[in-house]
């Protein structure tokens, strides 16, 4: 989400409604009387403005195009995004402190686990089933919570349902941190082969004990 100042329009309407005024009391079809009014017009537009400062309103940012060279790899980023679009919302509308909480570890997780197939497309494979089943089945069941949330009925059978999905997205905000964490297995055996390989250089060139 990004910010973005906006005007009021009220001082737009008061202009207006001034002029038409105006119109009312003074014949507009003479040169004279047209600039005049411009002029009152403009005047009580910019007296207006003090009173009416702008506003600021959150704005959704739309993503940037993925290219990653694979039209398949791009369809998995794009799909997993829009995904990720629908968690925040969902989190905007559910009113629970604990749920806010556990979405966010979501989205987070969900987050580098799409930047990081962006940025290494070989990796898609690996996600194909938390893009398939885990993260469309999480969001179903928040949907569900949230319409059953939303009736304002307190029968057991609700109350039952909503607490089944609410004591189990810890597992699944854990589940979703695994998967991220997963992508870096590769990049982890890589960088521990370059330091195996940099500590026995170093000791050829008496460099390390």
């Amino acid at each position: 989400m990004k910010q973005k100042k906006v005007r009021s329009a009220v001082p737009i309407y008061i202009t207006a409604g001034a002029f038409m005024l105006y119109g009312l009391l003074f014949p507009l079809y003479t040169m004279r009387h047209i600039t005049a009014a411009l002029i009152v017009c403009a005047l009580i537009y910019c007296l207006c403005l003090p009173f009416f400062p702008k506003k600021t309103i959150l704005e959704e940012e739309k993503p940037e195009p993925v290219n990653t060279g694979d039209p398949e790899v791009d369809t998995v980023i794009t799909q997993g995004r829009e995904s990720v679009a629908h968690l925040r919302k969902l989190n905007d509308l559910i009113r629970d402190e604990y749920l806010t909480l556990q979405m966010a570890r979501m989205e987070k997780a969900c987050g580098l686990i799409f930047d990081t197939v962006a940025e290494h497309p070989e990796r898609a494979g690996k996600i194909r089933k938390f893009l398939n089943y885990y993260l469309p089945t999480s969001l179903k069941l928040l949907e569900s919570y949230k319409k059953l949330s939303e009736k304002g009925v307190e029968g057991e059978n609700i109350r039952g349902t909503l607490d089944s999905i609410k004591n189990s997205m810890d597992m699944i905000a854990t589940a979703f941190e695994k998967q991220a964490d997963s992508l870096f297995a590769d990049e982890n055996m890589d960088i521990t082969t370059d330091i195996e390989v940099l500590e026995r250089v170093m000791k050829t060139e008496g460099l390390k004990e």
